[in-house]
């Protein structure tokens, strides 16, 4: 599953979620910038790319979380909280990390009513660990009550000011009880001063990073990339230097070593050796990394478990080369924008998963791409039209940025199995506006 959201102002966010049972995988994605910004195409260049991409991997529950999932890893955690075995004490981690993630995700769409249940829960995961001198993990039982408290002392907070009076006793008597265990255990809930609440959240996310250990990813980059990068340096650079040999000797033989015609020809050849080394450096870049990769990395699990091995690639390519399902899809763009689409930008990665992990259909590999369109963005020209309109009698008028369309074809494939999405993507100077998916088989009926 593949999916696109606003991260922020400038930040796009590409979320590729790969089930367990895939052993190869492919994921393409082809930009189509509209004119004032594939004019600076600089910006767009592999270096300028991967400067503007950040990029985290882990893994996640197969299976959505619910209140029977919940039950079920509370019901874990009561058996092995006290566990000395390596295998119930690695159950208890496993369900630590999905409970408090269960209850976080329960209280993002917990009804006022729907808190008493969540209350309930976590009394029950504080009265399993209550001999707290007995436990196997009490580092990790102390974060994640932290959390566990802190989330629902927010949401109280929230559900409290929305309402009405007759809830807000019951939300009250909530708030009393959490704040007086709170500070019975010496758990900071709030902080008066903002370099208090930072060093709160800062902590909390600490927490959360030990307590999502079963699920954390290392990543490893490998070279096999940049040994092919600098071989290409080389054999630029040797043709190059072929060609000025070539000319030097030629002219020499012709004219002699000490005549004018050899030193003019010496000259130019050695200028014309440095272009021809850049333009066959990034000729033979381009059409080697269009068909390889560029860079290599290998994914372990937290127990050293190879997990997956991703190569990823980016470079450009002229639209008549492109295959005939992308022609096919922004051709039935606006005949305006297609017109103007010569030159797509390609961001390739591929996935190939170790068959170990095949074995484990409880978890996803998640990769989350975060991508910085800041820089392009802030060059565009500001330009702003005024538009009036009428409110209760009131006649006003608001400031409307100029938006372009950026174009993004999306495929994924696994197996035999392959999709395209396309999204156009609205951004101005401002930044991002908004995305919205286009219904391609709409498209093709029409």
């Amino acid at each position: 599953m593949l999916s696109l959201s606003i991260a922020d102002q400038y930040h796009l966010a590409i979320n590729v979620e790969l089930a367990a049972t895939i052993k190869n995988a492919r994921v393409k994605v082809h930009y189509f910038y509209p004119a004032p910004l594939a004019d600076h195409s600089d910006f767009f260049s592999p270096s300028h790319f991967y400067q503007s991409l950040l990029q985290k991997q882990s893994l996640i529950k197969a299976t959505p979380m619910n209140v029977d999932s919940v039950k079920r890893d509370l019901f874990t955690l009561r058996q092995t909280a006290y566990a000395k075995a390596t295998h119930n004490s690695n159950n208890y981690i496993r369900a630590l990390s999905n409970f408090v993630s269960g209850i976080n995700q329960m209280l993002l769409t917990a009804s006022t009513s729907q808190l008493a249940l969540v209350g309930e829960l976590i009394e029950s995961f504080q009265g399993i660990h209550d001999n707290e001198n007995q436990l196997t993990h009490h580092k990790r039982f102390q974060l994640a009550n932290h959390q566990l408290l802190y989330h629902f002392h927010q949401t109280l907070l929230q559900h409290k000011l929305k309402a009405c009076k007759s809830e807000k006793s019951d939300i009250e008597s909530k708030i009393i009880h959490t704040c007086n265990y709170a500070n019975k255990h010496h758990i900071k809930l709030t902080d008066s001063s903002e370099d208090g609440q930072e060093k709160l959240l800062r902590r909390l996310h600490m927490g959360r990073r030990i307590i999502n250990s079963p699920y954390k990813v290392r990543c490893k980059k490998l070279n096999d990339g940049a040994v092919v990068e600098q071989l290409i340096f080389g054999f630029a650079a040797a043709l190059a230097m072929a060609f000025a040999t070539g000319v030097a000797f030629a002219t020499q033989k012709a004219f002699g070593n000490f005549s004018t015609p050899f030193f003019v020809s010496l000259v130019l050849s050695y200028i014309f050796k440095d272009r021809i080394k850049e333009l066959g450096r990034n000729y033979l870049m381009q059409k080697f990394f269009s068909h390889f990769f560029q860079h290599h990395y290998r994914f372990y699990t937290n127990d050293d478990n190879s997990l997956c091995d991703l190569k990823e690639t980016y470079y450009s390519q002229n639209r008549h080369l492109l295959n005939e399902e992308v022609k096919a899809i922004i051709k039935r763009a606006n005949n305006t924008e297609s017109s103007r689409f010569n030159t797509a930008f390609v961001h390739q990665r591929s996935y190939h998963f170790t068959t170990t992990n095949n074995t484990n259909s409880e978890e996803k590999f998640l990769d989350e791409l975060t991508i910085n369109l800041s820089r392009p963005l802030r060059k565009l020209p500001k330009v702003m039209s005024q538009h009036w309109y009428e409110n209760e009698s009131n006649i006003k008028y608001t400031n409307i940025h100029k938006v372009n369309t950026v174009h993004l074809i999306v495929t994924l494939q696994h197996g035999a199995q392959e999709t395209h999405d396309h999204y156009k993507l609205f951004v101005s100077r401002k930044g991002i506006h908004r995305i919205d998916k286009v219904d391609i088989k709409h498209n093709i009926k029409g």
